[in-house]
């Protein structure tokens, strides 16, 4: 789950209606920043790549995270309550599609199935890798929020 490409897509609902929409339950998740991921491919793609040959890295944040707790801590840096609004998956599917442009014919794959697997535990992973690759810690929840507070402001 990279950060960037899914929680700012929930910023135009924080911003107009301060809540994030969802149907992950209390599913953790090892969300990521894409610009860790980025440095961890040019760490690897740049060193010794034959000792690299053969591995599979998985880059996570530094902890797994609720979309509970994604929107306390958003709540906390924009000094207003955000809630997250859990929805049974069906129903959160179909506000996708009725309000978010969603395609019927292609909703399960491009969403609900992922969510799906949040709900399982499916997520709930979290690595060291990306300091072992890189010697830097991986961005936190926190720090991704506070760096894109802007973006959940705009109405």
């Amino acid at each position: 789950y990279v950060m960037g490409s899914h929680l700012l897509r929930l910023a135009a609902a924080v911003s107009v209606m301060d809540t994030m929409f969802g149907a992950a339950g209390v599913g953790r998740i090892g969300m990521v920043a894409v610009g860790d991921c980025a440095l961890a491919a040019a760490t690897v793609l740049t060193g010794d790549v034959a000792a690299h040959q053969g591995h599979n890295y998985e880059i996570t944040g530094p902890a797994a995270v609720t979309f509970a707790e994604v929107a306390a801590c958003l709540s906390k840096i924009l000094g207003r309550t955000i809630r997250y609004e859990d929805m049974p998956v069906e129903e959160f599917g179909q506000m996708l599609i009725e309000q978010a442009g969603y395609s019927p014919d292609t909703i399960e794959v491009d969403v609900l199935c992922h969510f799906r697997a949040f709900r399982r535990g499916d997520a709930d992973l979290v690595t060291d890798t990306f300091e072992k690759l890189t010697g830097q810690a991986p961005t936190s929840i926190e720090t991704f929020l506070e760096a894109h507070r802007a973006a959940f402001t705009q109405a």
